[in-house]
């Protein structure tokens, strides 16, 4: 990720919502880089987000070994079917996340 990235993410984070990636954010920059307490920016900020990468790039993988286990299908098949898991998860996160906010909405 290269700097521009990192500040465009810093400054949605920051402009965002109050939730708590915001509030880590908050708390590191009122401590300032004399007072960063690493075990506190690893706890709150670093091993939450690493968990959700790592469970966001896995699941799909399991998933898909473990259906192609259950209805026993060939090498060529089950290349196949991973290949198209990631788009698939992300269309199925789309549409419920779209499901969520008329649901909000109201309508």
């Amino acid at each position: 990720m290269g700097i521009l990235h990192c500040k465009i993410f810093c400054a949605a984070v920051m402009m965002g919502p109050n939730w708590w990636m915001k509030h880590v954010f908050e708390q590191l920059y009122a401590d300032g880089i004399r007072g960063l307490r690493v075990h506190y920016l690893y706890k709150q900020l670093v091993a939450p987000v690493l968990a959700c990468l790592a469970i966001h790039l896995s699941a799909p993988r399991v998933i898909c070994s473990l259906i192609s286990v259950i209805i026993d299908v060939s090498n060529e098949e089950q290349i196949i079917f991973l290949r198209y898991s990631y788009p698939a998860t992300l269309l199925c996160e789309n549409f419920f996340y779209r499901l969520k906010l008329r649901a909000q909405l109201g309508r």
